[in-house]
């Protein structure tokens, strides 16, 4: 089962892909993670949010499950759409 983590970003962008990972890693013990926080660490300034948007939403497709932390404009976003497909969407409880 591949899961896509949900995770917020702006802020404090160290301490939320530190915790995303710190998550992520706990989930990969029992599922494969898709962590956008950890995998698109190749995204910079060059990209619009609407294009990071779209590429979080097309790996979201390709899911099974959507487990998120926390609440942002990217995450509600990405639980709206996890709905929208039939996603099942779970929040992740520390």
């Amino acid at each position: 089962m591949i899961v896509y983590l949900s995770h917020p970003y702006t802020g404090d962008e160290v301490k939320n892909i530190e915790h995303a990972s710190t998550i992520a890693l706990q989930l990969s013990y029992q599922y494969t993670v898709f962590s956008p926080l950890n995998n698109f660490t190749f995204i910079n300034s060059d990209f619009t949010y609407g294009q990071v948007m779209k590429m979080c939403l097309d790996m979201l497709e390709k899911c099974d499950k959507l487990i998120y932390y926390g609440h942002s404009n990217g995450v509600d976003t990405e639980i709206a759409f996890a709905k929208k497909l039939g996603i099942p969407v779970e929040e992740w409880t520390e």
